[in-house]
């Protein structure tokens, strides 16, 4: 057996009944109560012992092995005495020492030599066993607690626990893989530390007392423990403490593993939660507020938003700056606001381009983290991915929309043209065949009177070849109105003929209407005036043309105005516009003709004929029916106001009258 240190017999070496001392190569460190009494004291030991006993010790070290010296002579206080010497190598830290018996020569040499090794070597035996107990004892508790807990920092604190209350250090220090916690290690061995921390797979002991144990897992390198060893610590040390430590990366390999399938289920789970929620989702406004609430259930975050690149950012700047540098495609972390923000680009792809674009920026924030942990972050990430292609879904259904409704715009003005082109046709159709009238009636009648007075021209008196020819001469004025009114009403419509823009006064212009209008009024015993109130009606305009405008309206309204009547211009303005009524207490002109009166040929002779026969008032009607005009009058002074950059409207009673209202711009109005 080989004996340990001379402190782990310290108490039973002066039990020993011969002489004895513990030496290195060249001194004397220890004797017992016998070697006192032949003079030997520590100090050197070739001076006190001789060089044969020196030469055995210094073998006995170098080759571990015990050397026996019979009968060897030695003068102790001038005294010659024969001793048997035995010396044993002893392993004592870095340095090798020897124990020495020195037994004068008796009968009973080799048994008091054996017993008192035996002596040593049971109480050393025992000590160390019971150590070992005690050690062992201590770490199976500890590993009994590390197949309770569930959180890693728990495991590493019962390692660090256990390795405490072995009592085999003085101090014991946890340093992560990370590197937290080496600044807490001695100046000495932080070097030692450090390439434990690099290579990852160190068990060695550091110039004494120090040892450092690394913790490894299955795939995974967690750390080490670094201690200070006391100094009645065992040789190979490590043996006792390596289970306990590959333990601890045991357990913490089944946390990592645990924690990775809850996270993996959890995952999952969000995944297809947030699914569905896009799947129901049709704005980025739902987007938003569906993920956050989702999102609330699996992490501790107090806000979501969800910007666009137009959208307003309503952050302070540090969040403003975080956002921005997502929109370049990068995912940012930061602590902003007194918390953790991480900011997501979210991309959604166009058919248009190679590379998806960044469509938006999510950010998430929460108030109670400093960082989002990386299974976090990574979880979010692959959530941004959903949203952008629920994005891109939701543009391409916008867009779908969009065309949607431009494809049914299109077909409701492919319609509305098409009836327009219809109502046109028919109108093109009622023209010629208006026109066609209006032509044959003068011209039929023309072609009588002539074809008459050709055909009887020698027995036709003067008087009535007169009556012919005054027929002939009112039939060819009609014509040749006709035509005019045809002639203008194209050129204005196409904008040939030009209207110059000249200042000019609407109640100026009414008083002139009303002057050559009033003996024509004065003969149907009609009423016809300017209200009093009226106002200047400054304008820019053709004023011939819109002497023709109220010409038109104010001889119609004379014409169907019954005796008695009045007929009333009246000029308004505002800051912006001229108004000029012509308003009348005429037959009026029925509801369902209001939207047509200012068509091209569009007439209610008939209908207001039948008004005034109902009224009882031939007179009326006769002079209606003998009064039709040609239908052109109103299309006329609806063409010449939008020219001048205004409207006419109309509003009518049957039996009260109507009231035409023409609105210009008024000069030096606002536009």
């Amino acid at each position: 057996m080989t004996l340990q240190t001379s402190q782990d017999f310290s108490s039973v070496f002066d039990l020993i009944p011969f002489s004895c001392f513990i030496a290195t190569k060249k001194r004397i460190e220890k004797i017992n109560s016998a070697s006192k009494t032949l003079g030997l004291k520590k100090g050197l030991l070739e001076e006190q012992v001789g060089s044969e006993i020196s030469m055995a010790i210094f073998s006995a070290c170098e080759d571990s092995k015990t050397i026996s010296i019979p009968e060897y002579n030695i003068i102790f206080g001038e005294k010659e005495r024969f001793f048997n010497v035995t010396v044993t190598p002893l392993k004592s830290g870095e340095e090798s020492t020897a124990i020495v018996f020195l037994d004068e020569v008796t009968h009973l040499f080799e048994t008091s030599n054996e017993l008192a090794l035996s002596l040593i070597e049971t109480e050393v035996a025992n000590r160390n066993l019971g150590r070992t107990i005690s050690v062992l004892s201590v770490l199976a508790r500890f590993s009994a607690e590390l197949l309770k807990i569930s959180q890693p920092e728990d495991a590493l604190d019962i390692l660090e626990r256990g390795l405490e209350k072995t009592t085999l250090f003085e101090d014991v220090w946890l340093v992560l893989a990370d590197g937290s916690g080496i600044d807490n290690l001695p100046e000495e061995i932080r070097g030692a530390a450090k390439d434990a921390i690099e290579s990852g797979n160190i068990w060695a002991r550091l110039p004494k007392p120090f040892l450092i144990i690394p913790i490894n897992g299955r795939d995974k390198f967690y750390g080490i423990v670094c201690a200070c060893l006391k100094k009645e610590g065992v040789e190979d040390i490590n043996i006792d403490l390596k289970p306990f430590a590959t333990m601890t990366a045991f357990t913490l390999d089944n946390i990592a593993l645990y924690n990775e399938l809850i996270s993996n289920m959890n995952a999952l789970s969000l995944r297809n939660r947030a699914l569905r929620t896009l799947q129901e989702s049709h704005t980025l406004g739902e987007i938003e507020s569906g993920i956050f609430e989702l999102l609330k259930e699996y992490f501790e975050i107090s806000r979501l938003r969800i910007f666009r690149s137009n959208s307003k950012i309503d952050f302070s700047k540090e969040f403003k700056l975080l956002i921005h540098s997502a929109f370049q495609g990068i995912v940012e972390e930061g602590y902003a606001g007194g918390g953790a923000a991480l900011c997501l680009p979210i991309r959604i792809h166009e058919p248009a381009r190679i590379e998806d674009i960044v469509h938006s920026v999510m950010l998430v924030y929460s108030e109670t983290k400093e960082r989002f942990s990386d299974i976090e972050k990574e979880l979010l990430i692959s959530l941004s991915d959903l949203i952008g292609i629920s994005l891109s879904k939701i543009q391409i259904y916008d867009d779908l929309r969009a065309h949607s409704v431009a494809v049914q715009y299109l077909n409701e003005e492919l319609n509305r043209s098409i009836i327009e082109l219809k109502a046109a046709n028919e109108m093109k159709s009622r023209f010629v065949s208006t026109v066609s009238h209006e032509f044959r009636t003068p011209l039929t009648a023309i072609s009588s009177y002539v074809q008459t007075l050709f055909e009887n021209f020698e027995s036709i008196d003067i008087e009535t070849a007169k009556s012919f020819l005054g027929v002939v001469r009112e039939e060819t004025d009609r014509l040749t109105r006709l035509i005019n009114q045809l002639l203008d009403l194209s050129r204005i419509q196409a904008r040939d003929r030009p209207l110059s823009n000249n200042p000019l006064s609407m109640f100026e212009l009414a008083q002139k209407i009303v002057e050559t209008l009033k003996p024509v009024a004065d003969s149907k015993s009609l009423k016809i005036e300017i209200d009093k109130g009226s106002s200047k009606g400054d304008v820019v305009g053709d004023e011939d043309a819109l002497k023709q405008v109220l010409l038109n309206l104010t001889g119609n309204s004379i014409r169907y105005t019954m005796p008695g009547g009045i007929v009333e211009i009246r000029v308004e303005e505002d800051d912006k516009m001229v108004y000029t009524h012509v308003k009348d207490t005429g037959i009026g002109i029925p509801q369902d003709s209001l939207d047509a009166i200012f068509s091209e040929f569009y007439t209610v002779t008939q209908t207001r004929a039948s008004l005034a026969r109902e009224s009882g008032n031939s007179e009326v009607e006769k002079e209606i029916l003998g009064a039709e005009g040609t239908g052109l009058g109103l299309s006329i002074a609806k063409a010449i106001v939008e020219r001048h950059g205004g409207v006419i409207r109309v509003k009518s009673k049957v039996g009260i009258g109507s009231e035409f209202i023409v609105a210009l711009q008024r000069r030096g109005g606002d536009s």
